[in-house]
């Protein structure tokens, strides 16, 4: 407490933040975790939002663990311990190792498996599972406890089920945790125990459940029921389809009295969402999901919007990252992005965006980096809330394809991520001008000259457009 107050913080951001703690009733103040050991957390652009204690001394009246508070720019509902360290494993291992506790990623990543986080002793949440699907669609979840245990964990999977992931789970030795396992094995032993003793969790759940109830047919029949909820929680169809004929041949029950069940629970959980929708909007019309020809509803925005957003998300999460371009010219995300839309002269049509951009320009020519304080002290509370979101939780892409966007991932090349959000932009750009054109082309009393100009516009627009489509179609080509 006393070193931060010499260095200039106050001591009611010290409170807000959590580091210090006052006595309920008096003035006096102290250090929150005094007598711990420290673990910084980060969020996925690699700065520091909170930290988790570990108490060193046996303590009964003491927790074990001690977490920051949620506030502006932690909420641990969005973070992952050592994500920002391991992702580019992850997009490496094309998997997601998940463990509980601070020390099992330490100890694993010292081990030499680097491709792990903790969800930091918490529930796993859909915010979590969303920063995870950005680099893999695979999960393999550790556990210390025996095949009992891990029943009271099963809803934690069913969520990354339900977000379209592939999930194992790999039990460890009974009195081991990864923490010890990985202490007292080497890196060659670990990564080989992980590979063969992982076990797809929708069959661990079948094997589990189907082992411990086989005497009792009422228990069975609940156990049957809670498997054929996991497997209707995946929205792939043929992913579904593979799960129900093998947990029918695991369970000895009938594949059609499985695929029954699963369809009134799907039926079921799209009439909510039909009720919710009708609450929220008198004239929905609700759509079969599981229709392929179903056309979906998307509200239109005639702007640029969506394009916008995702340029300044690639600035704030990835500013002072190298791209080497193909002059073997290497250039900041920042800078890279901030020429390009300069050079054509481009502007942001959403005015929250624009004022962000024009703070972004500024910071750039004045500094060649970003004042990301300012953006968090800014006097506009709406750049407050969308900057905080860029910096804790990165912008979820999902269903981006239907507002004319082509989705990265993390996962690939950043140099290709950002020029396909630069093509997505101009192209949306070009199609505005366009549509701008025919307008003026549709009016009644345009002379031939004024028509003749506007066709030779549009015809240069055409070719344009034609030019960025290809540049984008190589980059989407080569992901």
């Amino acid at each position: 407490m006393n070193k931060a107050s010499e260095a200039g913080y106050k001591s009611e951001l010290l409170l807000e933040s959590g580091l210090i703690k006052q006595k309920e009733g008096t003035d006096h103040r102290y250090d929150a975790f005094r007598d711990r050991v420290v673990f910084p957390i980060q969020n996925v652009a690699g700065r520091c939002v909170g930290f988790g204690a570990r108490i060193l001394h046996s303590n009964t009246k003491a927790p074990k663990y001690l977490n920051s508070p949620e506030n502006e720019i932690y909420n641990k509902s969005r973070v992952l311990y050592g994500l920002y360290q391991s992702r580019s494993e992850i997009v490496k291992a094309d998997r997601c190792l998940l463990v509980e506790g601070y020390t099992d990623v330490i100890s694993l990543f010292q081990a030499g498996v680097k491709n792990v986080v903790s969800s930091s002793g918490t529930a796993l949440t859909e915010d979590q599972i969303r920063l995870i699907r950005r680099y893999s669609s695979n999960v393999t979840i550790l556990y210390d406890g025996d095949e009992a245990g891990i029943k009271a964990s099963f809803r934690g999977i069913d969520l990354i089920l339900k977000e379209g992931l592939n999930v194992k789970v790999l039990l460890f030795p009974e009195g081991e945790d990864p923490d010890s396992y990985a202490r007292s094995h080497n890196s060659e032993g670990l990564h080989s125990f992980i590979e063969e003793a992982s076990e797809d969790f929708v069959y661990f759940k079948a094997r589990v459940l189907g082992k411990q109830d086989m005497g009792d047919p009422q228990k069975r029949s609940q156990s049957i029921r809670d498997i054929v909820a996991s497997i209707a929680l995946i929205p792939d169809h043929i992913s579904r389809s593979v799960y129900t004929t093998e947990c029918s041949k695991l369970l000895n029950n009938a594949e059609q009295t499985l695929i029954t069940e699963i369809n009134k629970i799907r039926r079921r959980e799209q009439g909510k969402k039909t009720r919710h929708s009708e609450a929220a909007d008198p004239h929905f019309d609700p759509i079969n999901l599981d229709d392929p020809f179903a056309e979906k509803q998307v509200v239109e925005r005639f702007d640029a919007y969506h394009q916008e957003v995702d340029i300044l998300r690639l600035i704030f999460s990835y500013y002072d990252q190298q791209i080497v371009l193909e002059e073997n010219k290497e250039l900041s995300v920042l800078e890279l992005i901030i020429e390009d839309i300069e050079v054509d002269k481009l502007r942001f049509d959403d005015a929250l965006n624009a004022e962000i951009y024009a703070q972004l320009k500024h910071d750039y020519h004045h500094y060649k980096s970003i004042q990301i304080q300012r953006f968090l002290n800014h006097e506009n509370e709406q750049v407050r809330v969308l900057v905080v979101g860029f910096l804790t939780d990165p912008y979820d892409l999902h269903n981006w394809t239907e507002k004319e966007i082509i989705v990265h991932h993390e996962k690939d090349k950043l140099k290709k991520a950002v020029l396909s959000s630069l093509y997505s932009f101009k192209a949306r750009k070009v199609d505005l001008m366009i549509k701008d054109l025919q307008k003026k082309l549709g009016a009644k009393d345009l002379s031939d000259e004024e028509m003749l100009r506007l066709l030779k516009k549009k015809s240069s627009l055409d070719k344009v457009r034609v030019a960025i489509g290809d540049k984008l179609g190589r980059v989407i080509m080569h992901y």
